[in-house]
């Protein structure tokens, strides 16, 4: 078949047009200068900086749990309670066996003061008697010299005399001895009582134990698996993991030429089911471990609703600000830091190597191959 001059004139036309209309369209950006607040997108994980594992004091059933995952609960708030009627027994035993103790210590106290007394009563019988012959012995030396008595008279009251001094010796020593004897049997007796209360104490604190309580405020992480209401329990056993939100913490993995670009102190978004949680970082591990280097962010706020330990979530790390930093809008040639390929208005045909560093939310910063002012083909623009 044959082409006439006008119809291969008019698929020449066409086929030209539908190149053109084919062909991609060009959009030029312009290389400018100004403020630069890069940022990091990473991921990350929320763990508890000091978990509480709340423990069995004691053996006993369980009867009751009053707290569910997730829960928050302030310390000394009732979370479990156990049985045990030894335990029971063993608090009513100690309660009265201080209850007889204090009762002998005020026995042994009230005998022995009246002990004291007669001691005491003794002691002044013995000295008045000693005065009465001391003043007596005194007029017989007046009365033996005027012969008004017999030297036997005499000598019978001085023996009386010399009695009453050992008397008085003797009173005073069974005083002191008593005194000794007494302080040693009311310390056996206060020993017996300070016994008791120990004991007492004691069994008060093992029997307290079957009510669990919370031993700090805090949100409660997860309560053991296989725990049923009548079940034993040995001393020790693991009913829940409690954590303070004050001490969460969010960890990231990052590439190592990323984590040079941060900073302690840097501020950090986490983003949790459409939440976002303000954080800081506060250490950098640069020892590279499996290709990355770990950083730890604080929160800067207390844990809401949806913030618990063992979450995989998204962060966004926020750098210090620059300032006059050449920079093109990023748009969805972005691919991270590295070397690109493009070309420029001027020339449209030839690629030129550019570097290409971080980016914040509408920039990408141009470390090397742009000036201010150039206008680039966004359409050519690929990392290399």
């Amino acid at each position: 078949m044959l082409w006439s001059g006008g119809a291969l004139l008019f698929l020449v036309i066409s086929v030209t047009l539908i190149s053109i209309l084919r062909m991609p369209e060009t959009i030029y950006q312009k290389v400018v200068v100004g403020d630069f607040s890069p940022t990091i997108a990473a991921t990350g994980r929320v763990s508890a900086l000091k978990p509480k594992l709340v423990l069995t004091g004691v053996a006993g059933r369980l009867t009751s749990i009053n707290v569910l995952a997730g829960q928050e609960v302030t310390e000394g708030q009732l979370i479990a309670v156990l049985e045990n009627p030894q335990l029971e027994q063993d608090l009513e035993e100690s309660e009265l066996m201080l209850l007889k103790s204090e009762n002998a210590y005020e026995k042994t106290e009230i005998e022995q003061e009246l002990l004291t007394i007669g001691y005491q009563k003794k002691l002044r019988l013995a000295a008045q008697d000693l005065r009465i012959l001391e003043l007596k012995s005194q007029s017989n030396n007046k009365l033996l010299e005027k012969n008004i008595i017999s030297r036997l008279d005499y000598q019978i009251a001085n023996i009386r005399y010399k009695q009453a001094q050992e008397d008085l010796i003797h009173a005073k020593h069974e005083l002191k001895l008593h005194q000794n004897i007494q302080a040693k049997v009311l310390q056996s007796a206060l020993n017996g009582v300070l016994l008791s209360q120990k004991k007492l104490r004691r069994s008060q604190k093992r029997y307290a134990a079957l009510s669990v309580v919370a031993p700090s405020s805090g949100t409660i992480l997860e309560l053991t698996d296989s725990l049923e209401i009548g079940e034993s329990l040995n001393p020790g056993d693991l009913l829940l993991t409690l954590f303070d939100s004050k001490s969460l913490l969010v960890s990231m993995r990052l590439p190592p030429k990323k984590s040079q670009q941060i900073a302690i102190g840097n501020t950090v978004d986490v983003n949790i089911d459409k939440l976002t949680y303000r954080a800081e970082i506060i250490a950098i591990d640069q020892q590279v471990n499996q290709g990355t280097v770990t950083a730890l962010a604080q929160f800067a706020q207390q844990a809401m609703s949806g913030l618990q330990p063992n979450l995989d979530v998204q962060v966004r790390i926020y750098m210090d600000p620059k300032s006059n930093v050449l920079k093109l809008p990023k748009l969805d040639w972005y691919q991270g830091p590295g070397t690109y390929t493009v070309s420029k208005e001027v020339n449209n045909d030839e690629l030129i190597e550019i570097k290409v560093g971080l980016a914040d939310t509408i920039y990408a910063e141009i470390d090397s191959g742009l000036l201010a002012g150039d206008m680039v083909s966004i359409t050519t623009l690929k990392a290399k």
